[in-house]
């Protein structure tokens, strides 16, 4: 039977909680206004970076992951535009069932830029409901690389 250790609270601070849980949730933004959750995640960072190590350790990590969030997303939607004008051009120089080859290519990369932008933004929001309860939060990847 393992135990898992407690998870220490790293900030009792009101205020630096609210900061890094706005860092995070700020991902939000970037459904109505794709750039926008960057640039005030980025911005919590410059201003909240000489006054609280634990808000600009968090605020720098919402940046990255933001940005790598929005990147996945977007070069699957260009795998998806390509494979619907590689399968208009297949059926308008050879056979129609060449265009229809290429539907699930795009079907498939359209549905994964869609899901992985739902599972990002809801594993950002955990990060900001961690870090609102006081807990030191990392991503999977960035987290390590960000220290």
């Amino acid at each position: 039977m393992s135990v898992i250790p407690p998870v220490d609270v790293v900030s009792n601070d009101p205020d630096e909680r609210s900061m890094a849980a706005l860092a995070h949730s700020s991902i939000i933004l970037n459904t109505f206004a794709p750039g926008l959750g960057v640039v005030a995640a980025l911005a919590v960072w410059l201003t909240q970076r000489d006054r609280s190590a634990f808000v600009g350790r968090q605020a720098l990590q919402a940046t990255a992951y933001q940005l790598c969030w929005m990147i996945v997303p977007v070069l699957l939607a260009i795998v998806g535009i390509l494979a619907v004008i590689g399968g208009a051009i297949g059926a308008a120089l050879t056979d129609v069932r060449v265009g229809f080859a290429f539907t699930p290519i795009a079907i498939v990369a359209f549905l994964a830029a869609a899901s992985i932008g739902i599972i990002g933004l809801l594993y950002a929001l955990v990060a900001a409901y961690e870090t609102y309860q006081g807990r030191d939060f990392r991503y999977l990847v960035i987290g390590n690389i960000i220290r």
